[in-house]
């Protein structure tokens, strides 16, 4: 998996961000409490990774995501807007759209990234877990 761009977009701060990321290396340097953090966790969210931790300034702003990447040199683009979650190939057609992660977007970027990893539940169901685990160790 490769990212190309990324877009926050803030309805309450009325603002927005592009972030281009070079084809080989990105390094994000910058000082304390200029947004790192809030970048990597941006990228994590937009597939339904949702970090434990989250700025109480950053939740409030309600920031929708929208981020290109290619898979295998494939290129997608996937959009997060609040619980909605939609992901659309490189002709821009709309691939999925899902609101529950668990229920859905777990599946589905687990499919995506050919994660094969299952758990079983409470009940003794094997299901895919939350798109965090695909993730890990980061």
């Amino acid at each position: 998996m490769r990212f190309q761009k990324l877009w926050l977009c803030s309805e309450l701060e009325r603002s927005g961000r592009a972030i281009e990321f070079h084809p080989t290396t990105t390094v994000v340097v910058g000082e304390n409490d200029t947004g790192k953090s809030s970048l990597i966790k941006s990228i994590y969210a937009a597939f339904g990774a949702d970090p434990s931790i989250v700025h109480p300034r950053w939740a409030t702003a309600n920031v929708s995501i929208l981020l290109d990447f290619t898979v295998d040199g494939t290129p997608y683009r996937i959009l997060r807007s609040g619980a909605v979650f939609a992901l659309f190939n490189g002709n821009s057609s709309l691939v999925w759209k899902e609101t529950g992660v668990s229920s859905g977007v777990a599946r589905s970027v687990a499919k995506l990234l050919d994660f094969k990893l299952e758990l079983q539940n409470r009940q003794g169901e094997f299901v895919t877990p939350p798109p965090a685990y695909g993730f890990l160790p980061f």
